[in-house]
């Protein structure tokens, strides 16, 4: 165990509250995504046209793109998330 670390995995989707009854919940959780982002050493987007609309989306990958250290972003469409 001290050879491996399994990979962490954040799903925004299921990491962020979705629920308008949920919104302070939901600001919170968008306000980490940055200390996330900056220790992650890669994005995957599951893209569908609707990914833009969220606010917290763009977000996201501007806090990804915003850190300095050249890290992957892999888009992909959101049907093919299962090969992950």
């Amino acid at each position: 165990s001290l050879l491996f670390t399994p990979p962490s995995v954040f799903l925004d989707k299921l990491c962020i509250a979705q629920s308008p009854e949920l919104a302070d919940v939901k600001a919170k959780g968008i306000l980490g995504l940055a200390a996330f982002m900056k220790h992650s050493k890669r994005l995957v987007v599951l893209w569908s046209p609707r990914y833009f609309q969220r606010l917290w989306c763009s977000y996201e990958i501007a806090t990804f793109l915003a850190d300095r250290r050249p890290k992957p972003v892999v888009v992909m469409p959101a049907h093919s998330g299962l090969l992950l």
